[in-house]
């Protein structure tokens, strides 16, 4: 089989890449290892930057017939159990308001999605084992079709394979964060009773300097997380059902009244470490998008949106160069300097918070500052979603307007 672009993995980011690739006029073949639908370790928040690309792509056409429950904004709760509320306003050129959709419902509305292009095809059950080279240039792949050997040519190859990237195990792109170890414990439970549609983050002196997430699904139905250190995820893993279970009826923790009424319906998925970097996203015909750039922290919520828009960057990256006149290492470059400039903004923004989560003192003050300032905790909200213009999402300007008001 001859295509022009093969992408590997048939996550968020791969059939976004697919999506946009087929507005290009491109041939695309898409591969993954499973078959749809499948479930992965996500605490599943759409924000409002994310859900705009949702809306226009057409993968909500699916997905609004789940009752999801729209989410208008955030809220965050300090060590001391104090709390701000900021919400998606002002929003355009974004909509306002979130979804939280369980990971499995999501991946299958975006394979839905690209199954009725006629340009993509998707083929499941397709192990990717090696790549191919013509010189230097990826060419595309070989591996296993339904435990059978198959080979698939393409001018171009888009990673989109995650932690399970061939291509970065085969050439050690990958390193663990040793700054920033921390652990996912996940959850669903069913008859919640959540006070506001807000995404709920915040932290206790169980939990800190980790945090613990309550997402709402559906009016009855939320996701629950905890992202916690590895001093604590020592205690955990032998039992996460029991820790959770725990945890959640404590009479001190802030979200009790709302999960009382509520069962646990799924096991505790955890996973761990989370952090880790990618040496270079871009090379040798290869584009990397998605969670095969790296990844940090859910704490902002911003893995689907930046996994789309790599995915977009990366479509307009391979059509220039596949259409000719393009130099390749300096679209390679290109792309790899926009797409890591955009993130670093979310990169950043987390690292302030974790190293206030590290400071109670401190994060108990932050807390408290937005609860008497609501136009920075909308500005807070917005920030966390990326709803900001490029460059303006700085910690400063939260700073400014936390002050202005004091």
């Amino acid at each position: 089989m001859k295509t022009d672009v093969v992408v590997i993995g048939g996550g968020v980011a791969g059939s976004a890449s697919a999506f946009f690739l087929a507005l290009q006029g491109l041939r695309v073949v898409v591969l993954d290892k499973t078959r749809f639908p499948r479930d992965k370790v996500c605490t599943s928040t759409v924000n409002p930057y994310a859900m705009t690309y949702l809306l226009k792509m057409g993968v909500m056409t699916e997905l609004l017939k789940d009752g999801l429950l729209p989410i208008t904004g955030m809220q965050g709760y300090s060590y001391e159990g104090s709390a701000y509320r900021g919400y998606y306003e002002p929003h355009y050129p974004f909509v306002n308001y979130g979804h939280t959709v369980p990971r499995y419902r999501l991946d299958s509305a975006f394979s839905n999605r690209v199954k009725q292009l006629s340009q993509v095809t998707l083929l499941e059950d397709w192990a990717v084992e090696e790549i191919l080279y013509h010189g230097s240039r990826a060419v595309g792949v070989r591996g296993q079709h339904g435990g059978r050997p198959a080979e698939i040519k393409a001018d171009f190859v888009i990673d989109a394979a995650g932690r399970g990237s061939i291509v970065a195990r085969q050439k050690g792109l990958f390193e663990p964060m040793t700054d920033h170890v921390r652990y996912a414990v996940v959850c669903q439970f069913e008859g919640v009773e959540p006070p506001d549609p807000l995404f709920t983050i915040g932290t206790d002196d169980t939990i800190g300097p980790g945090y613990f997430c309550v997402f709402p699904v559906t009016d009855s139905i939320a996701i629950v997380g905890f992202i916690v250190d590895s001093a604590l995820y020592e205690r955990v893993k032998s039992d996460p059902s029991g820790w959770v279970d725990a945890y959640v009826r404590r009479e001190s923790w802030v979200g009790r009244e709302w999960l009382s009424p509520a069962r646990r319906t799924t096991e505790v998925v955890t996973f761990g470490p989370l952090a880790f970097t990618t040496k270079t996203i871009a090379h040798n015909g290869i584009l990397m998008v998605g969670d095969t750039t790296g990844f940090f922290d859910p704490l902002t919520g911003e893995g689907i949106g930046m996994a789309i828009r790599s995915g977009e960057l990366a479509a307009e990256t391979v059509a220039k160069l596949l259409n000719g006149g393009a130099d390749w290492e300096r679209e390679h470059a290109r792309y790899e300097q926009t797409f890591l400039t955009e993130k670093a903004e979310s990169l950043e923004q987390s690292r302030q918070m974790h190293r206030m989560l590290k400071r109670p003192a401190a994060y108990n003050r932050f807390v408290e500052a937005l609860s008497r300032n609501q136009e920075a905790a909308n500005w807070a909200a917005r920030s966390f979603a990326n709803m900001l213009p490029p460059g303006e999402r700085v910690s400063g300007r939260l700073f400014e307007l936390v002050t202005s008001k004091q």
